[in-house]
């Protein structure tokens, strides 16, 4: 081979490399390339799930119990007889309510007369607050509009037209309304009905807005009804029993969430908290019983505050009865 040939076999050898080279550039810069816009899309779509307002968890007073809650104790925080609200919605041992539900919805409404505007004004006031209360329940509700509004209307009618209807010689006079049971009506002819529903209705994940019945409430307002009447002293009166009938002196509606809520509140009552006494690090450390306070010269005062209002001052434990 000459020299010649040798220099033609050399340039083209550097100029396929160079050709080459030049190639694996364009792969890089063109997969570079699809890696961006590939980037791209993704970033887009993340952006595109994002909320385009604050969260509604703020408002959320409505859960369902963790899992590992329920791990051993699942029928404690599933209702046994009705379902309040959409958690529990559907569920076969619960059907049977559905049709008393209907049935004390149909009964307010022929009370009322105009059955046709008064289910018009039951679906405005709820429809006008749907929003809200969505947002009460910590998990998304997958229901469609007509369906959520329906639950809270049948549910919180339901309530309300029960909470009526639990009236006693005893406590006719606080509650100053006239709505009585039918004769045929199965929840106060069947003896364990009332102490069941007593526990569903106080279950979290068995819950509506305190909202909508006070809502529904407003809207059914029995004539005999007096102003003094308010939804809290019929629903303190159906939760008698947990309450232990200690009303609180002044009962305050307007931070309630739900029926759980209200009960809570009204069993905390006015008791206090000195947040001076309360430090970041204390230990607890548990109460010596009577016999032990009793040895120790400790004297005991009944009082009639709050039943979780419980003070000591000066060798004096003040404490409600219970």
């Amino acid at each position: 081979m000459t020299e010649s040939n040798i220099d033609d076999d050399s340039v083209m050898g550097n100029t396929d490399n160079a050709t080459a080279a030049g190639n694996d550039l364009k792969n890089q810069s063109s997969g570079l390339s699809e890696n961006r816009k590939e980037d791209e899309l993704l970033a887009s779509s993340i952006r595109k799930k994002l909320p385009q307002q604050s969260s509604s968890l703020e408002c959320s007073c409505i859960f369902k119990i963790p899992h590992i809650l329920r791990r051993g104790n699942e029928n404690v925080f599933v209702p046994n007889l009705v379902s309040i609200g959409p958690y529990h919605r559907g569920h076969e041992d619960l059907q049977a309510m559905e049709e008393i539900k209907q049935w004390y919805l149909h009964c307010l409404l022929e009370r009322r007369g105009n059955q046709e505007a008064s289910m018009m004004s039951f679906v405005k006031g709820i429809r006008s607050m749907e929003k809200y209360c969505r947002d009460c329940y910590g998990e998304k509700v997958n229901l469609s509009s007509d369906d959520f509004v329906e639950i809270m209307v049948v549910d919180g009618c339901f309530i309300i037209e029960l909470f009526r209807k639990y009236i006693t010689a005893d406590t006719a006079g606080k509650c100053a309304t006239k709505v009585f049971p039918e004769r045929d009506d199965p929840v106060f002819n069947t003896s364990w009905m009332i102490a069941t529903l007593l526990y569903d209705l106080l279950l979290l994940e068995n819950q509506i807005p305190w909202r909508v019945l006070d809502c529904l409430f407003k809207l059914t307002r029995e004539n005999d009804e007096t102003e003094e009447t308010s939804l809290s002293q019929l629903t303190l009166n159906y939760f008698e029993f947990y309450t232990l009938g200690r009303y609180p002196k002044k009962i305050e509606e307007t931070g309630s969430k739900h029926l759980l809520d209200f009960i809570r509140r009204c069993l905390l009552g006015g008791r206090k908290e000195d947040s001076n006494n309360i430090h970041p690090n204390s230990v607890w450390a548990p109460i010596p019983c009577v016999t032990e306070l009793l040895q120790a010269g400790v004297k005991f005062r009944r009082t009639d505050d709050s039943m979780l209002n419980i003070t000591f001052e000066n060798g004096v434990m003040k404490i409600p009865p219970i």
